[in-house]
């Protein structure tokens, strides 16, 4: 498991096989690692999600710091990919 793009490259300089060998999930996937497994986190959604936030703040006449801190947190999801065998039924 790791969150960078070059992951994969890494391990393959070292003499290992991707997937072959060894199994790559990436923490948080992004555009150079479309193909790999790993989990997508949803960043544009969550942007999205606390510009919404915002504007709902400034229609109350909410200015300034908010008195209790808010978070937004969205489930990623599983992405299978190149980086991990498909397991064997039997």
């Amino acid at each position: 498991m790791g969150q960078h793009s070059r992951l994969v490259e890494w391990i393959e300089l070292n003499g290992f096989r991707v997937p072959e060998q060894i199994g790559v999930a990436h923490l948080n996937l992004e555009g150079d690692c479309n193909d790999w497994a790993g989990i997508r986190t949803h960043k544009r959604e969550i942007g999205a999600a606390a510009v919404d936030l915002v504007v709902s703040m400034l229609r109350n006449n909410e200015l300034g710091l908010p008195a209790m801190a808010h978070d937004i947190s969205l489930t990623g999801s599983w992405q299978p990919g190149r980086t991990l065998r498909t397991p064997h039924r039997d």
